[in-house]
């Protein structure tokens, strides 16, 4: 995987899924021996060393916490979904009139 990545001028590597840390040590590893600048992006505390280890570092806050987001270069803000927005404002609302009708 190395061999190919040095040689391809962008990797997009999806960590989304679980990676060891032996695969997350590559980003180190990458950066050590190529000249090419490295882009991290993680959204939990296992991510930080490998966000640290990149050049440029983006880290999502949401729900795994802010670790990644605090160790980051850039931050990305997770948005609840519509759905979760709409029964928020329900639940807001008929708790505002319940307690206005007693």
């Amino acid at each position: 995987f190395l061999e190919l990545a040095v040689l391809c001028k962008a990797v997009v590597w999806c960590t989304r899924v679980r990676v060891s840390p032996l695969q997350k040590e590559l980003v180190k590893l990458v950066n050590k021996s190529s000249k090419s600048i490295l882009l991290s992006i993680g959204d939990g505390a296992n991510r930080m060393p490998m966000i640290q280890a990149a050049h440029v570092g983006v880290g999502i806050s949401g729900v795994e916490g802010l670790q990644a987001a605090r160790s980051a270069d850039f931050t990305l803000i997770t948005t609840l979904k519509p759905t979760n927005t709409f029964y928020k404002n329900i639940v807001l609302y008929m708790t505002q009139f319940w307690v206005r009708s007693v």
